[in-house]
């Protein structure tokens, strides 16, 4: 497959990046040397975690992710491909004008239920100035200290001037939530909030998904620009309760600056069995085939229902430079591939050119 000239497509992973990578999966498999005895050790956990995510929306909520031993699957199962699907997202908003406010303070980085930190890895290099100087801060949230030291070791090797902090609970502990109460009353040049692969993990908890949603009613009222980032699954189900969950920020009055070129109610919701997600490519490492051969899949094309949401603080400094349609699907008339793409408004059905992706630009 070769698609269109797309920012989204062949997206690399940077030697130094993928060395840590590595290094940290033979950490957490005790007795190994390398990656190949490391990825022979984990089979079993990794199928395990596998399978828990693919047949299960909230599968993976329901394994013991804090105990040590699931480190090292996670790590290779997911972690490099959920940090391409953060680093695409920004790189396609940031080609369409989401630029980092000017002023003073920091750029502060908080990663909700962050795993080993793939989510907040891809926004540190996504964000960062070759200058060097953008001053982050990081708080890392997960119920699982191991997955957050794993998360902090990245940080620490190849982000050293960041100003790391964690908290070992729960999304719905009432530590958490006072956190956030402390974050929104602090200055910064810009909040970032992470949210990758978490909201289709709470459906079975109505509790803590209301307590998020009254977070977030928060946050749009913050006077600092406030961007919320969130990746959910590409198949159907978790992509329509991504897609329910634009629609209430929509209306609590977040904006947006991916995919979508509007703000407007999505008009994929009344679709039929049409629904919204992205794609993007990765050039992958022999580590990356010999995983997927395991896994007995082949990651060409990774899917996500990914989208920037933008505080009416930070969207009233925001202005798109390119209003063009996005690609949202290839329905099929008679012997017809056609393309879909959304205006914003209203799905509009063309002649297929090439090979787009999905949340690129018609």
């Amino acid at each position: 497959m070769k698609p269109n000239n797309d920012p989204g497509s062949s997206l690399q992973v940077a030697d130094r990046y993928h060395t840590h990578w590595k290094k940290a999966v033979i950490k957490y498999s005790p007795g190994c040397r390398d990656f190949k005895q490391a990825l022979e050790k984990n089979r079993n956990s990794l199928l395990r975690i596998w399978q828990s995510y693919t047949r299960q929306v909230g599968g993976i909520g329901r394994l013991p992710l804090t105990d040590a031993s699931f480190v090292a699957p996670y790590l290779i199962g997911f972690h490099l491909s959920n940090w391409a699907r953060v680093y695409g997202t920004f790189i396609r908003a940031q080609s369409r004008g989401l630029k980092l406010p000017t002023g003073p303070g920091p750029v502060r980085l908080i990663d909700l239920g962050c795993g080993t930190g793939a989510a907040s890895q891809g926004a540190l290099i996504a964000l960062s100035s070759p200058k060097g100087d953008i001053d982050f801060e990081l708080e890392l949230i997960d119920r699982s200290r191991y997955l957050i030291e794993a998360a902090k070791s990245f940080v620490n090797e190849l982000w050293p001037k960041t100003q790391t902090r964690s908290l070992n609970k729960s999304l719905e502990h009432e530590a958490t939530h006072k956190l956030h109460r402390v974050w929104q009353s602090r200055p910064a040049r810009l909040n970032v909030l992470l949210m990758s692969y978490v909201w289709n993990e709470l459906s079975s908890n109505p509790r803590t998904q209301s307590r998020i949603i009254s977070q977030l009613h928060s946050w749009s009222m913050c006077k600092v620009p406030t961007w919320l980032v969130v990746n959910e699954p590409a198949a159907e189900a978790g992509a329509r309760k991504a897609i329910a969950l634009r629609d209430h920020l929509v209306e609590e009055g977040w904006g947006l600056a991916y995919p979508c070129p509007s703000a407007n109610f999505c008009p994929m919701t009344s679709a039929g069995r049409d629904w919204c997600y992205s794609e993007f490519t990765m050039s992958k490492s022999p580590e990356q085939l010999a995983t997927e051969k395991i896994l007995g899949v082949s990651r060409e094309v990774m899917g996500s229902a990914s989208y920037i949401f933008l505080n009416p603080a930070a969207a009233k400094a925001y202005t798109k430079t390119k209003n063009e349609s996005v690609v949202v699907g290839f329905p099929r008339e008679g012997e017809r591939q056609l393309l879909l793409t959304c205006d914003g408004e209203k799905l509009l059905k063309g002649k297929s050119v090439g090979s787009p992706l999905r949340g690129s630009l018609a």
